[in-house]
């Protein structure tokens, strides 16, 4: 009778299961990556959702959009833009989570879309989920 104790954590080159990333910018440019994940080649679920705080103007609603390198993530509701309403405090309508497949190791992110309201503050949440952790999902 024998005990064996494996080392804590996933195999040496193995995807991460879960990761995921938050940030608040305020006032940020067009094209300016709010919130980015780096991960190797593979199968993905991804989600994403945004809010607004400081003062806003009509601009900085619907100005978030998820992409993959930098190709806009179409497979979202509204080819990837997330719907963030133009008033403080009002949590996006995050769209279901979506399947991303990636070729080769990349970056999916959360850009905005169009130059903001300089006192507005964009607070967004990027989650990015392996392939091996959803299985039978159907996604």
């Amino acid at each position: 009778m024998g005990i064996q104790i494996d080392p804590p954590g996933p195999a040496v080159g193995a995807a991460p299961t879960s990761l995921s990333a938050f940030a608040s910018v305020t006032g940020p440019a067009a094209g300016a990556v709010l919130a980015s994940i780096a991960v190797p080649a593979g199968t993905y679920q991804v989600a994403a959702d945004a809010y607004l705080s400081g003062t806003v103007a009509a601009v900085d609603g619907d100005n978030v959009q998820v992409q993959s390198d930098p190709v806009t993530v179409g497979v979202f509701v509204n080819g990837g833009t997330l719907l963030m309403p133009a008033q403080a405090a009002a949590a996006s309508l995050a769209p279901n989570p979506v399947k991303v497949v990636l070729a080769a190791k990349g970056t999916i992110q959360v850009v905005a879309i169009a130059l903001a309201t300089a006192t507005a503050v964009y607070h967004v949440t990027l989650r990015v989920l392996a392939a091996q952790s959803f299985g039978g999902l159907g996604l």
